[in-house]
């Protein structure tokens, strides 16, 4: 009469033993291969989103790096063309060689200019630096590559009255 591995009696308040059905490890079985399917329907709808957002952070993270260093690079040029010692003691023959020699990780596209001007007794050194970022990958809502700019100015003051 009865088909199933196991039969339960469920007592209930005020009233009489009812026969409970247990199915044992048919529904154990069952479960693990519904779970199976849902955890590969949840990966393959969470993986390409997470890539998306690992792919974004990596190109982040090299645009910030890019900038920090070309911002480094420019102070290490405008140091160089500042310091009136400089043009003696270093290593460097120029403000471009300086500032490149900090700039090396960016490749060969990262520009130098420098400008000098003084105003009523202060000299300022202005070295701007600009340097083409390319993005590892292509992404549809993001310029596969742009332009980062920074500008340095260092002032002379004096430092004794007249």
């Amino acid at each position: 009469m009865l088909n199933c591995r196991r039969v339960g009696v469920a007592i209930e308040p005020d009233s009489e033993a009812v026969p409970v059905l247990f199915k044992g490890d048919m529904t154990m079985q069952n479960n693990n291969r519904n779970r199976r399917g849902t955890a590969l329907v949840e990966a393959a709808v969470v993986l390409p989103v997470m890539i998306l957002l690992i792919g974004i952070a990596v190109d982040y993270g090299r645009i910030y790096y890019s900038t920090v260093t070309l911002s480094g690079s420019s102070r290490n040029g405008a140091m160089y063309e500042f310091d009136p010692y400089s043009y003696d003691e270093s290593n460097y023959t120029s403000y471009t060689t300086a500032a490149q020699s900090d700039a090396s990780n960016l490749g060969t596209n990262v520009t130098f200019s420098k400008s000098t001007s003084t105003v009523s007794g202060t000299t300022t050194v202005t070295i701007q630096s600009n340097s083409t970022f390319r993005m590892l990958s292509s992404w549809y809502f993001l310029p596969n590559q742009t332009s980062i700019n920074r500008t340095i100015a260092i002032r002379q003051v004096q430092l004794v009255p007249d």
